[in-house]
């Protein structure tokens, strides 16, 4: 039911409180949701809990909900964002119901009676109500238009140690089906289960992954760094082997080439583990459009950091000088031409790209990495006036705090 005119001016009067105290409201969200309800906590991860990742960015969604809420539209890329995230982590419309509860609960909690009068927290029941009906609506369609519903059981068939700190799995269905190939740059959503490793979670993870490797119908190939405190990654890491038995849910996700038959030049900027849906990425493009150049540029702290190395120079050979890799190193002092050391500055990007307004308009550019290393690379694309750029976000939705 849509919302009445009254309650869209509440929702609107409670900006001021959620630029203020929305990370306290949402911090304390979590705190209570997750305390009382082990069955969901899997679908967190608990290392952006602890960073304050995850709080902040709800925070961010809650506080562009309220300023959006008469014209929704202006939200339709954030919306695909999640929508498509909650597909891979398999989120089911039970899920929003123990949300909205603890969500309006939290409110009459946080912001107390003076502030969250009956008007206000009815009128959030309604934004909530419709907004979960939203998003609900749209992840069904998106669940009975992907290649299986759910998680599909999948074989560890490679554990493969590309660095110390990132293993790779290729993975194999275990009904020995195949699957159909996801689009360079997507990912795919993984259910790990161990009742004594993930104890605090009900004795299950969901998390998604980036296909460092679309495979070849037969396989998927997906690249894990090791995260400080990340329950996901560490499982994979120290106690995953091969034949082991994960769950897979379909590929989705939208950072893939756009419009590459008129592209002229692409820019790949990689820091760390966001090389993963590039190198995916960059396969294509050597493979599939020869004419496009191509430049890789990847941010590491050293050589023994960095994956796909040889995967890389194989594309440089098979390019015959269309695809280039400059990798940048923040803790050497020294290094051989094409590689530099420190960091990735504007300057640096402004000479990758062409020089005349016609070959600018055929670039595109796209990126990948920590917080820090997005905002310094969107910033520096903004002021370089660069108009074809693409990127994806690790940690919970960054788009949110990336200008």
């Amino acid at each position: 039911m849509p919302l009445t005119p009254e309650q869209v001016n509440i929702i609107k009067a409670c900006i001021p409180i959620l630029k203020e105290g929305g990370v306290t409201l949402t911090t304390r969200f979590y705190q209570n949701m997750l305390s009382e309800n082990p069955e969901v906590k899997g679908i967190f991860n608990q290392a952006h809990q602890a960073t304050g990742a995850q709080p902040r960015a709800l925070a961010h969604a809650l506080l562009l909900y309220a300023t959006y809420i008469d014209d929704l539209s202006k939200l339709t890329d954030l919306v695909e964002r999640i929508t498509a995230k909650h597909v891979v982590l398999n989120v089911q419309p039970e899920g929003y119901a123990i949300v909205g509860k603890y969500l309006i609960a939290t409110m009459k909690e946080v912001l107390g009676e003076d502030v969250a009068t009956p008007a206000v927290l009815e009128a959030w029941t309604a934004a909530y109500t419709d907004l979960a009906g939203l998003l609900i609506g749209i992840e069904e369609k998106m669940y009975e238009a992907g290649e299986w519903r759910g998680y599909r059981d999948f074989i560890v068939q490679q554990k493969i140690q590309e660095t110390p700190n990132v293993v790779s799995l290729v993975l194999a269905p275990k009904d020995g089906r195949g699957v159909k190939p996801g689009k360079p740059g997507q990912y795919i959503g993984i259910k790990l289960n161990d009742e004594k490793y993930f104890a605090n979670s009900a004795g299950t993870v969901r998390r998604e992954y980036t296909l460092s490797d679309i495979g070849d119908g037969k396989t998927f190939r997906i690249s894990v760094k090791k995260i400080p405190n990340g329950k996901a990654s560490g499982f994979i890491h120290e106690s995953l082997k091969v034949g082991d038995v994960v769950e897979i849910a379909p590929p989705e996700g939208d950072f893939v080439l756009a419009e590459p038959e008129t592209t002229k030049n692409i820019i790949f900027i990689a820091g760390g583990i966001g090389i993963t849906p590039i190198i995916s990425l960059s396969k294509q493009v050597v493979s599939q459009y020869p004419n496009i150049s191509a430049t890789l540029v990847h941010a590491v702290h050293d050589p023994e950091d960095q994956p796909f190395t040889k995967e890389l120079s194989s594309l440089e050979a098979e390019s015959k000088g269309k695809y280039n890799v400059v990798s940048y190193y923040s803790k050497l002092s020294s290094t051989e031409a094409p590689n530099k050391t420190g960091h990735i500055t504007s300057d640096d990007i402004k000479k990758l790209l062409p020089t005349s307004p016609e070959e600018l308009q055929n670039t595109h550019v796209y990126y990948l990495g920590p917080l820090s290393f997005m905002t310094d690379i969107s910033k520096y694309l903004s002021e370089l006036n660069v108009e074809h750029t693409h990127r994806e976000f690790f940690l919970p939705d960054q788009s949110l705090i990336v200008a």
